[in-house]
C-alpha cells in the first residue's frame, strides 16, 4: 500500500511496520524522571512499554503519530546505541547522578531485546536517518510539515 509522501520510503516503511506489529504510542502524564524527558506509552505487539523520550525540537506537541514512532524509536536506537549508563547520559545531555535515570536506563536495558525481537534483523530502526532528523532535511521536514 502506498502512502502519501511516496516519495519518502520511510513512510511506506513506518506504516507497513505499524500495521504488522500492532504499535501505538500515547503520550502519559507520569512517571516524570527528568525535565529533559517526556514519557510515553508504547505498545508493540501486545506489550506495553514506557519511553522516556528527549523531545529536544518540541516535536510532541505536534501530535502527529509517524513523528511519534520516530521519536519514540530514535530514542531506543540511542539506547542500543550506547555503550553504557554513563555513555548514554552524555548523549543526552542529562545529570547521571538522576536515580531516576539510572532506574529507568536499568529497566528498560532489561526488556530492549523484547523491542529489538520485533524488527527483521533484530535492531531497532526509526527509519529515519540521523542527518535528516538533526537537519530537519528530506522525510523529517515532510513528517514535521504534514498534516496528519
Amino acid at each position: 500500500m502506498k502512502f502519501e509522501g511516496k516519495k519518502y520510503s520511510e513512510i511506506n516503511d513506518i506504516h507497513n511496520f505499524l500495521n504488522s506489529n500492532d504499535v501505538t504510542i500515547e503520550t502519559i502524564l507520569h512517571p516524570i524522571i527528568s525535565d529533559s524527558f517526556v514519557p510515553l506509552k508504547l505498545k508493540i505487539q501486545n506489550q506495553f512499554f514506557i519511553i522516556q523520550v528527549n523531545d529536544e525540537y518540541n516535536d510532541l506537541d505536534n501530535a502527529k503519530p509517524l513523528l511519534n514512532f520516530v521519536l519514540v524509536f530514535r530514542e531506543l536506537e540511542l539506547l542500543n546505541e550506547a555503550t553504557d549508563y554513563l555513555d548514554w547520559c552524555k548523549q543526552q545531555s542529562v545529570d547521571a547522578n538522576n536515580n531516576l535515570l539510572i532506574n529507568y536506563y536499568k529497566n528498560i536495558i532489561r526488556v530492549i531485546t523484547n523491542i529489538n525481537s520485533c524488527f527483521p534483523d533484530s535492531k531497532v530502526t526509526s527509519f529515519v536517518s540521523d542527518l535528516d532528523f538533526q537537519l530537519n532535511s528530506g522525510v523529517m521536514q515532510y513528517l514535521r510539515r504534514k498534516d496528519e
